[in-house]
């Protein structure tokens, strides 16, 4: 059962290569209906994008959806990793997710990282896809994504309030 998707931007939410024209061109407004309907049924939302990160949040923020998606990675460099790393931040198995981009390529490097992947090389899966029917949990993983930033030993420590005293042995009579 599919519980993630992520999403490549150019050329599967909006015509254009934003980063090289500067414009989205027409929208995928298919995709939008689907993910703001199946992200209320319980489907959780990524993007991997190689992308001019400001330009592709302000225009996802336009279409009101920016908010839906969880760990997105929007950036020039390689999307295997990134995939991968996306899964394990939402703590997730590679065979619940669903990578949809139009880029053969990626869609080859996203199977070499994430072998149980599912790959889609189109929107076309929109009309069949199978939506739990849940409730949104986005907010769940919002949380989550925050507590990601955060994660480093020392806000560990400093959080779990533990105090260390070293003595030495000899000193101590």
């Amino acid at each position: 059962m599919i519980k993630l998707i992520i999403w490549d931007l150019d050329g599967i939410v909006w015509r254009d290569d934003l980063s090289e024209t500067g414009s989205t061109g027409p929208i995928n407004q298919d995709v939008i209906d689907f993910i703001r309907k199946s992200e209320q049924l319980g489907i959780i939302h990524s993007i991997c994008s190689k992308n001019n990160k400001q330009r592709a949040i302000v225009e996802l923020q336009k279409l009101e959806i920016f908010n839906l998606f969880v760990f997105p990675i929007i950036e020039y460099s390689p999307k295997g990793p990134n995939i991968k790393s996306i899964i394990e931040n939402c703590q997730l198995r590679e065979q619940n997710v669903l990578f949809v981009d139009d880029n053969p390529i990626n869609l080859n490097e996203a199977k070499y990282y994430c072998p149980e992947i599912t790959i889609e090389s189109s929107t076309k899966f929109i009309d069949s896809f199978d939506a739990p029917q849940g409730n949104s949990r986005t907010e769940q993983y919002k949380i989550l994504e925050v507590k990601s930033k955060d994660k480093d030993n020392i806000n560990f420590l400093n959080d779990s309030k533990i105090n260390i005293a070293i003595y030495n042995k000899e000193t101590i009579l």
